[in-house]
């Protein structure tokens, strides 16, 4: 609204339950009114019923209302949420459709995203500066407007208005893309430092070999991330990487071998391994002779990990419903992995020993310790 004006307002404000995100940040996130609590709205459109959206409808109670008519149908101008969440949920629908045709999958839970753009590619959003969201008439530049529009976001517009089409292309350049891997063969003991180039990569990325995560899981900055292989079996095994909430798999994408193959010097004029998107190409073996059937394997000791403090829970079989729960492992205590990883329930489980229970328990919940 501008001053002095009534009849309908955005909402916003507060939350009195939810605290702060930390993906809300940037010009104005912090203002007058912050109070650690979850800040709305994060965006808006223009949801004005009189200068709003031709609309034709069927209601037999509408038309008259807005016509003084009794007709069936007719055409009306309307606003307010019905008009804003679809003028959001269709560019999001257009943004999906190219990010598919483009190997990606869809956005998601965007409000990540939405952020960081406006700091990123602040042109694509319309800054609203004046107005308020007071709904009451008697509102002038005098009162308390509760909350006014600012440069940058606010508690009225949020980011503001934006660029369908520019939005699209933001998105799609601000995704991240993985371009290389480096080395691509190791031992089979775990234990090798691989280098990912690309670009856009975020903090809080994940990596795993063979459905085993990957240990001292580094982004280096937003064009290299680093990692330390698990001990697998040897043979060729999946990466996949989630960084920024896209997940990549790059299939066949690292070769365990018994004696790992002695790495070249690089240099500038390397070629370097390219990971294409969805199902990058599979990366050959540097090793050409084929295992020996492997012996029954030593144990190897790993500890619970990445539980939130709730511990792991010890299956008489690797399977989420069927496989009954031996017992919960406290986070942090060692286990003993006893043969290599099976794919069973959508995931990969180990079976392992511990406090003299034998059972299964899932891959993500185990880190190698070394010695």
């Amino acid at each position: 609204n501008g001053f002095g004006t009534g009849s309908g307002a955005g909402g916003a404000g507060l939350s009195t339950i939810w605290p702060a995100q930390e993906y809300q940040n940037g010009p104005g996130t912090q203002n007058a009114y912050s109070n650690g609590k979850r800040q709305v709205p994060d965006v808006s459109a223009n949801a004005d019923s009189k200068a709003g959206f031709i609309i034709y409808t069927t209601d037999p109670q509408t038309c008259p209302r807005v016509t003084s008519s009794a007709a069936s149908s007719c055409f009306m101008a309307t606003g307010g949420t019905s008009v804003a969440a679809p003028i959001w949920a269709t560019a999001a629908t257009l943004t999906n459709q190219r990010l598919t045709n483009a190997g990606y999958p869809k956005l998601g839970f965007a409000n990540p995203l939405i952020y960081r753009l406006a700091q990123t590619n602040p042109a694509i959003f319309h800054d609203v500066t004046t107005g308020h969201n007071c709904y009451d008439v008697s509102c002038d530049g005098t009162t308390d407007p509760r909350y006014p529009a600012t440069v940058g976001y606010d508690l009225a517009t949020g980011i503001g208005t934006f660029d369908a089409s520019a939005f699209g292309d933001a998105v799609l350049g601000n995704l991240p893309h993985i371009t290389g891997t480096t080395p691509t063969t190791g031992s089979d003991s775990g234990g090798t430092l691989v280098t990912f180039t690309g670009v856009n990569f975020q903090q809080g990325t994940t990596v795993s070999f063979g459905g085993v995560p990957a240990t001292n899981v580094r982004v280096v900055d937003d064009k290299t991330i680093t990692a330390v292989t698990p001990p697998r079996p040897g043979g060729a095994v999946d990466i996949e990487i989630v960084t920024g909430g896209i997940r990549f798999v790059l299939t066949n994408g690292y070769t365990y071998s018994a004696q790992a193959a002695p790495l070249a010097p690089s240099s500038p004029s390397s070629p370097v391994p390219t990971a294409s998107l969805p199902s990058p190409a599979a990366v050959s073996p540097t090793a050409t002779s084929t295992p020996a059937p492997a012996a029954t394997p030593t144990p190897k000791k790993f500890k619970v990990a990445n539980t939130d403090g709730e511990g792991a829970n010890l299956r008489d079989k690797p399977d989420m419903k069927t496989g009954k729960i031996i017992t919960i492992v406290v986070e942090g205590t060692d286990v003993q992995v006893t043969g290599p990883a099976v794919s069973a329930d959508g995931g990969s489980w180990y079976p392992v020993q511990v406090t003299g229970k034998s059972g299964f328990m899932r891959a993500e919940y185990l880190s190698p310790v070394s010695g």
